[in-house]
């Protein structure tokens, strides 16, 4: 057994995720708890109500600069990492949830020159990329700066388990014997972690709500137009729903236009949530907590309705395993 594990987090969902890893999996050695700062992630809410599961947080900020291709480049064969360097000691575990950025490459390689083990969990539906490489014709310098340059612009498979919701999904990758059933982390035990952040008085009001969407921030990085309020009319309309937002969704005015909508931004996380109020149908665009909702609850009705044929695809696969969500193409782009 290793005698200590780190948790490298990249906002509140993966702090709660680490929580449920931690109780199952590493009861009785030393927890650490890598906590990123970038991109306004806000742990002021969530981390005191769990930050008695580790023994250690520390706080790495890193600045915030808009995806590059150089930026890339740069970070991941110069940025020396330092205070990572610092924190990790041989012979541990460390978890992520994540293998593409700079970060996170370098957390890799350095843990495997440490003789650590390095396991991985889907953090989102985005993990699709990492086994079904993105379809589509590269130039020529393209292909050869992708070689040349492959620890920057390639995924970081140098892991040694990479937790996925259903493995089998990806049984033509070559990295498949890497793979491992992440199974229902949100299952009875983590009611536990659930009271910590709810309590009857808050989740009394919200019992009156059968059905659940969980919002996404379309308007505020896609939709310039205004044209999601159309799909919300269509999708919503006069049902009575509870609407839970995206925690980084901030144009919450264009829910105004459904009567019998309830919108609630919690800083519980989603899960939680729908673990205590058990909705009988939810609905969202491609959220993943749709799909670990359909996982939590196999008798509930999960409708998509995604905006993108990639996104489309990605659900498909997932309903092979998951009889019951339903996927709507009418939005597709």
């Amino acid at each position: 057994m290793k005698k200590r594990v780190y948790f490298y987090v990249n906002g509140t969902p993966r702090l709660v995720q680490s929580c449920l890893i931690a109780i199952r999996n590493y009861p009785n050695i030393p927890k650490h708890l890598i906590l990123l700062e970038q991109y306004g992630y806000n742990y002021d809410h969530v981390l005191p109500l769990v930050q008695d599961f580790f023994d250690q947080v520390h706080v790495l900020k890193i600045a915030n600069n808009k995806y590059s291709h150089i930026n890339q480049w740069i970070n991941v064969y110069f940025n020396p990492f330092i205070k990572l360097r610092k924190i990790f000691q041989v012979n541990s575990e460390v978890v992520l949830f994540g293998i593409r950025s700079p970060a996170q490459k370098f957390i890799i390689r350095f843990n495997k020159k440490l003789e650590s083990r390095v396991v991985v969990y889907a953090e989102s539906l985005a993990v699709d990329r990492y086994f079904f490489p993105k379809q589509g014709k590269d130039g020529v310098l393209r292909i050869f700066m992708k070689k040349l340059f492959s620890r920057a612009f390639e995924f970081q498979h140098d892991y040694d388990e990479f937790h996925v919701h259903f493995k089998r999904m990806y049984k033509k990758s070559p990295w498949f014997n890497k793979l491992c059933d992440m199974g229902n982390l949100f299952d009875a035990q983590a009611s536990v972690l659930a009271e910590r952040f709810l309590n009857e008085e808050t989740l009394a009001p919200l019992r009156e709500f059968d059905v659940v969407f969980f919002g996404q921030p379309i308007v505020d990085f896609y939709d310039k137009c205004g044209q999601e309020k159309e799909l919300l009319k269509k999708i919503i309309g006069n049902k009575k729903v509870l609407i839970i937002p995206h925690p980084i969704e901030k144009k919450l005015e264009k829910y105004h236009i459904l009567p019998n909508a309830f919108v609630y931004k919690t800083t519980a996380p989603v899960e939680l949530l729908l673990l205590k109020l058990s909705p009988s149908q939810t609905m969202t665009y491609h959220s993943t907590a749709g799909i670990q909702y359909a996982k939590m609850n196999p008798n509930a009705r999960n409708q998509f309705y995604p905006l993108h044929q990639d996104q489309w695809n990605t659900l498909k696969r997932y309903q092979e395993f998951l009889p019951n969500i339903v996927i709507y193409d009418q939005f597709v782009r």
